[in-house]
């Protein structure tokens, strides 16, 4: 879908932030009509005052629970499993009457964003149910993200917030005027563009290995789900876990599917490069995590 350049638009910021750490999108960042949030900053309608006859289900995630690609609103997974439940009242809680879905799911989104997501909007809300589509993110994608601090504060940070001061402290001021040069060269001159390019081909190579990325972020996703599990005892939810798959353990892919694959293994190595996708071709991320819960 064409609003997908959104993801790469940089006139705007795409996120808004309270100081707290909670993230949201930033409703002057324009998106086609395909892509409706309420007044919160979510892809979904606005939060209701709780009703005893409607089932209240929440769906967590990254940019797939989110839909990227999507057609509209109603074609994302919490659209579709809206109308799915609404079409067949065997799906409904005793007593409910109809139900309805509410997308807290973010682009770049992780498990630590769900929680606090949960812990402020969830009082509104009073869900029966909660889903969570999530795992890549979190066991492969976190190589953006330090794994010294992954390992001393235990949360999935926002990495675009990392090492942020304000401009009033002595030398950042100037920090930022550099940066805002590079940005503006990089505009206007197409050398800067290739020597910014190349640069960044080679810092999307993992400097961790990827088994051990895995391994730190299945240690945290599943200390996040114990969280989530206990804030579904202090709300009175039923949380749900799926993990999400991903094209590196597709038997048959499509032709976009490989050229996706592609992309990553040969002309932007976002998680690597080819030898990390050899790996996670041949071996499936989920394996450890699904043992430690088996094991509980």
């Amino acid at each position: 879908q064409p609003y997908v350049n959104w993801v790469e638009d940089w006139s705007k910021p795409m996120f808004q932030y309270l100081p707290i750490g909670f993230r949201h999108f930033n409703l002057d960042n324009p998106i086609l009509s395909r892509v409706k949030n309420n007044s919160f900053g979510f892809r979904c309608g606005e939060f209701t005052t709780p009703d005893p006859d409607v089932l209240n289900v929440i769906v967590l995630g990254g940019s797939a629970a989110w839909g990227s690609g999507a057609s509209s609103n109603e074609t994302t997974i919490a659209g579709h499993l809206e109308k799915l439940i609404n079409s067949d009242g065997r799906l409904l809680r005793s007593g409910k009457k109809t139900a309805k879905c509410y997308n807290l799911a973010q682009v770049n989104g992780y498990q630590t964003q769900d929680i606090l997501s949960l812990l402020f909007i969830a009082p509104r809300i009073k869900p029966d149910i909660v889903l969570s589509f999530t795992g890549w993110n979190e066991l492969v994608a976190n190589y953006t993200m330090k794994p010294e601090i992954l390992e001393q504060y235990r949360v999935f940070y926002l990495e675009e917030l990392e090492g942020w001061e304000p401009a009033q402290f002595v030398g950042t001021k100037w920090d930022f005027v550099k940066d805002a040069v590079e940005v503006w060269a990089a505009d206007k001159f197409e050398i800067v563009r290739k020597f910014k390019s190349s640069n960044r081909k080679q810092g999307h190579e993992n400097v961790t290995p990827v088994d051990q990325i895995i391994a730190m972020g299945t240690k945290l996703m599943l200390e996040h789900l114990q969280t989530i599990h206990k804030l579904a005892t202090a709300y009175d939810f039923k949380h749900f876990q799926f993990t999400q798959p991903y094209l590196y353990r597709k038997t048959h892919l499509t032709a976009s599917e490989g050229k996706v694959v592609e992309l990553y293994d040969e002309v932007r190595p976002v998680h690597g490069g080819k030898e990390t996708g050899d790996y996670l071709r041949a071996n499936n991320v989920y394996t450890t995590l699904w043992e430690m819960i088996g094991s509980q």
